[in-house]
């Protein structure tokens, strides 16, 4: 009987320990989409004043290299990333700030968006992008994408410090893919030549932002 009490307590900690773990890698909020919208209006991009600041709206379209955001590891073409620990007032840490950030990562490439009208370059200077995907994670354990990150920002969290060390982060991914509809803020100059070939579709006529800086 006592052999049997200890296997039934052996299998209750491993079970245990199992949904323990599920909680602590919970997603809080896996997904919000959606931003406000924006206050100019769009202009179609065949009519845009080129020489002037405006606002364009239109599908991203495919692009050869995507980009990889940091956090979900999902293909894109622009990203932001943050990561922030969460420190409450007993924390010996805590200097005033409950949410100070860790890292930040932001990268774009040069995409293209098509409207009814036509297709617009989009540069990757001096440029304002609508991220219309936002993913939001608040765990205590990392997963590998997220200790890797920081540590190409200069903090090293290991999985063995992780585990004892007790504390909370929030992380957070914007991001802009291959299909979504964007606005896009910028000056507008005409396009003579794309920076690459654009197969099987028009040929873009407009370019917001500059492709270098």
């Amino acid at each position: 009987m006592s052999e049997f009490l200890l296997y039934s307590f052996g299998f209750a900690v491993i079970i245990g320990g199992f949904f323990l773990l599920r909680f602590l890698m919970k997603k809080v909020d896996k997904a919000v989409f959606g931003e406000p919208a924006p206050l100019t209006p769009a202009t179609p991009i065949s009519t845009f004043p080129t020489g002037e600041t405006g606002r364009i709206e239109g599908k991203v379209l495919a692009v050869p290299n995507p980009l990889i955001a940091p956090l979900s590891g999902k293909r894109c073409v622009a990203f932001q990333a943050f990561i922030h620990e969460l420190r409450g007032l007993g924390d010996p840490d805590y200097s005033g700030d409950r949410y100070p950030q860790l890292a930040v990562e932001t990268k774009a490439l040069v995409f293209h968006i098509q409207d009814e009208t036509g297709v617009a370059e989009i540069g990757v200077h001096n440029v304002k992008l609508s991220y219309t995907r936002e993913r939001r994670w608040r765990k205590q354990l990392l997963s590998s994408r997220v200790r890797a990150m920081l540590k190409r920002q200069g903090v090293r969290v290991t999985l063995l410090s992780n585990i004892f060390n007790a504390k909370a982060y929030e992380y957070r991914e914007n991001s802009i893919k291959v299909g979504d509809t964007v606005s896009v803020e910028g000056l507008g100059t005409p396009l003579v030549e794309a920076s690459a070939p654009v197969s099987g579709r028009a040929s873009p006529t407009l370019l917001i932002g500059d492709r270098a800086g």
